[in-house]
Parts: structure tokens; C-alpha cells; sequence
């Protein structure tokens, strides 16, 4: 009867992951979330008790909660505060990993890999790489609309990149580390096949921040795990890439203010700049609260632009100690709190991959979302797993 019930946790988990990272605007992944908090509270009542071995879900949630409850106290977009007040909800999800001791690599394994292949797939088919691929067509209306990204082109100088960005194209980032993660830095035909890859899938994307920050976690975790000996060869690769880049690309263009992307940025951060106070520095206006853009040419609750908005919403000091919630697992032993290292040598891969997700997050939206949660979820069940593993 056990087993039968895990397995029905296992397919509920798995679909939670499937369709936040294939369809997370609509709204299967809130049927099948609710569905992991009702395995999770049946779990809790057939064995009497819950295993809370971080207190992080909790002071995330409650740290949102508060700020969501200052709502009335100004200017503040209610829908959008709530929609990322209940995103933070999924972070209960770890309790869940916990409670049935669920492997949560192979969740994001799988449905990350899926993501791919349709994203691969739909960016063949859409820039005529290969003509009349099967569904293809049908595959880029449901895209289109359903608003599950952006399509088109972007111009960086002389180079010109084809766009077509999936919203969770990011997680994408923290697959490619976990592929690198699971081989231990091994280098094969077939593993760098994979790599290479979904380094072309986030290239197709658009996104000049998450494919760099991808190609530089990849280079990070193989320099991790690689001898002292071939740690020569890749920095020669790394020195080689960055030769490459400064080479071929028009910095003057790819960085120029009057391109769209960077164009609507700067207005950002010049509008928070004429915006910010002593007090809000310090305590932040509340969850999604407006400010007048000059990037939108509108009032707007949240930019593209993480940092500026956190600080709106937080402050300065809070903003930090949410970085370190997500950072630093907390756990309670012996009635105290104790703060668990993320550094250790078996840890440190998870924490790389994480460190690098949330420096994309701060020039892009990609934190407060579904599948920005299951990321957290993903670190915290790999450190408890690890921090397990180093007690026994």
C-alpha cells in the first residue's frame, strides 16, 4: 500500500515539475500543486508527525507574508502581490521531498529534459533549420497563444541571435549543472553532446545573461571537479571563449543604450534612482508596489530588473537577509539555531548553481516565479540530502 502511495507522489511531483516548467503562466501546475499538499497533510496524518529539518520554507513564506500584508499602507498592485505571495507557498514542496524522501533530481531531470526537446524542437521548426517538421507549426500557434515566451531576433553587432524564449528557459541553467553534477565532472562523447546541446537550446533563447551565466556555472563545475592537470586545459579553453567573444562582439551595440533591451533597463534603473528615499531604502514600500518608469513609460509594480525591485519592496537589509534565507539552510538542533554550510565539498556544486540562478535573477524575472521556487526547492532537498549523507 506504501509503495503504491509513493508512486502516486512520485507521478503527482513529477507533473508539478512537467507543466511549471512547460506551461508555468497556466494553470495545471496549480491543480497538481495542490494535489502534492494533500499527499503531504495525508502523509502527515498516516504517520503522526512532519519532519521540519529547515526552517527556511517557514521564514520565506512569512517574510512575504508580511509584506504582503502592507498593502494597505501604499501604492501597491494587489493581483500581483498576492500571485507572488502564493508563489512562495511552493516552497513547502521541500517538506514533501523530505517526508517521502523523494529524489527530486530525477523530477527536474526529466521534465527539464522535456522542456528541451520542445523548446529545441519549436526553434528548428520556427527558423526553418528543418522544413515541415510534423506539429511543428501547430506546436508555434499554442506558443504564441498562450504567451509562453518571446519569438523573433536579436542584434548584438554582428551578431544576430534567433529568439525563441521559453519563460522558463532559465531552469535550463540549473539542469546543466546537475547533468555535469551526476557525472562528476566526467568528459565523454556522449556527455558533452548534452551539453553542448542545452548550451544551444539557452542560445536559441535570446537571453544574453542566462546563456553567459550558463556557459560560466558549466565552466566552474568542471574546473570543480576536474584533476589540477586538466584545470590548464579548460582555463586555455575559458581564455580562448572570452578571446572569442570580445573578437566578434560589438560591445559598442551589444551595450549601447539605445538598444530596446538595454534601452528599457537604464529607464529602470534611472527611475528607481529618482524613486528611492531614506525610508525606503531601509524598509522597502511592500510587496509589488508601483513606481513611475521611464523603461515602461508607465507605473509599474515589477520590472525585468530583480535587484531594483526587491530593494523597492524590501529595502536594502531585508533584500540581504532573503538572499541568505535561500543561501544558508537553517535547522534547529538541540533548541538552537544552527546555520548549515553550504561549502562543503559534496554541497559546494548545488551552491554554485544556485549562486549563479540568482546573479541571473537580478537583471532578470526569473526569482518570484513557479519554477524559480522549484529551483529553491531543488538546492535546500540537495543540501539536506548531502548535510544527510556527511551525519551518517
Amino acid at each position: 500500500m506504501r509503495i503504491r502511495y509513493i508512486s502516486i507522489v512520485n507521478i503527482v511531483f513529477f507533473l508539478l515539475f512537467l507543466f511549471s516548467f512547460i506551461l508555468p503562466p497556466l494553470f495545471p501546475k496549480k491543480i497538481f500543486f495542490a494535489l502534492s499538499l494533500v499527499l503531504l497533510f495525508l502523509g502527515f496524518l498516516y504517520r503522526g508527525r512532519l519532519s521540519v529539518p529547515y526552517i527556511n520554507p517557514l521564514i520565506f513564506v512569512l517574510f512575504f507574508y508580511i509584506y504582503w500584508c502592507m498593502y494597505p499602507l501604499g501604492n501597491v498592485d494587489f493581483d500581483v502581490s498576492t500571485q507572488f505571495f502564493l508563489s512562495t507557498l511552493m516552497l513547502f514542496l521541500f517538506y514533501s521531498v523530505v517526508h517521502f524522501r523523494l529524489d527530486v533530481n530525477i523530477h527536474f531531470k526529466y521534465a527539464g529534459f522535456l522542456l528541451a526537446f520542445i523548446a529545441l524542437y519549436a526553434s528548428v521548426g520556427f527558423f526553418g533549420f528543418i522544413l515541415n517538421l510534423p506539429f511543428s507549426s501547430e506546436l508555434i500557434d499554442f506558443y504564441i497563444f498562450h504567451s509562453l515566451g518571446f519569438l523573433g531576433e536579436r542584434n548584438f553587432g554582428v551578431i544576430v541571435l534567433p529568439m525563441f524564449h521559453f519563460v522558463s528557459t532559465p531552469v535550463l541553467l540549473v539542469l546543466l549543472s546537475l547533468v555535469v553534477i551526476n557525472s562528476h565532472g566526467a568528459i565523454n562523447a556522449s556527455r558533452m553532446l548534452v551539453v553542448f546541446g542545452l548550451l544551444s537550446v539557452i542560445f536559441l533563447s535570446g537571453s544574453r545573461a542566462i546563456f553567459l551565466t550558463a556557459f560560466a556555472t558549466t565552466f566552474m563545475l568542471y574546473y570543480f571537479y576536474a584533476s589540477r592537470g586538466f584545470r590548464f586545459f579548460l582555463l586555455l579553453f575559458f581564455v580562448f571563449f572570452i578571446l572569442f567573444i570580445l573578437l566578434t562582439l560589438d560591445f559598442g551595440t551589444a551595450f549601447s543604450a539605445k538598444e530596446e533591451s538595454n534601452s528599457i533597463k537604464l529607464g529602470h534603473i534611472l527611475s528607481y534612482l529618482e524613486y528611492v528615499d531614506p525610508y525606503n531604502i531601509s524598509f522597502g514600500s511592500g510587496l509589488a508596489s508601483r513606481f513611475y518608469t521611464v523603461g515602461f513609460g508607465r507605473l509599474a509594480s515589477y520590472t525585468e530588473i530583480t535587484a531594483i525591485d526587491f530593494l523597492r519592496y524590501f529595502g536594502l537589509y531585508n533584500t540581504i537577509f532573503l538572499f541568505f534565507i535561500i543561501l544558508f539552510p537553517i535547522r534547529i538542533s538541540s533548541g538552537k539555531l544552527k546555520i548549515v554550510s553550504p561549502f562543503c565539498r559534496l554541497s559546494a556544486p548545488y551552491s554554485i548553481t544556485m549562486i549563479a540562478y540568482l546573479i541571473a535573477s537580478l537583471s532578470n524575472p526569473i526569482l518570484l516565479t513557479s519554477y524559480g521556487m522549484l529551483v529553491i526547492v531543488w538546492y535546500w532537498s540537495n543540501l539536506f540530502r548531502v548535510s544527510a549523507h556527511n551525519r551518517e
